[in-house]
């Protein structure tokens, strides 16, 4: 998708103000430092890893079912592209973006108890 059907995509979320859409969400979209995803925060989120291991026994401590986790065929590093810029960026006061929250058109991963975490709406943190 490119940048300018990524704009009008956030005009038609109703939410942003002209500069946000003028000028902070095409500096976001262009900028390819915002492509690359934290890796070891995805980690946490990927079975057989250092910090999946980690988080997910923190979890557990705090009496929780156990750390979300992504599906085996779902692979973050290859689908930031295409979900990138889609959902709704969130801006910081200085106007950095912080996050944004996009909705996957497949199946991802597991959250609470094993559920199944399809077509659902996910942070995703740069």
């Amino acid at each position: 998708m490119t940048i300018n059907k990524k704009i009008k995509l956030a005009r038609k979320h109703g939410v942003y103000t002209e500069y946000e859409l003028n000028n902070l969400i095409p500096a976001f979209l262009a900028n390819k430092e915002f492509n690359k995803i934290n890796r070891d925060k995805q980690n946490r989120h990927i079975t057989g890893t250092y910090e999946f291991k980690l988080a997910d026994a923190k979890s557990k401590k705090l009496g929780f079912a156990g750390t979300a986790f992504f599906d085996t065929e779902f692979d973050i590093f290859k689908e930031i592209e295409n979900i990138r810029g889609t959902g709704l960026i969130d801006f910081d006061s200085d106007g950095y973006p912080i996050g944004e929250i996009v909705k996957v058109d497949k199946k991802i991963g597991f959250g609470e108890k094993n559920k199944l975490i399809q077509k659902q709406e996910v942070m995703h943190f740069l």
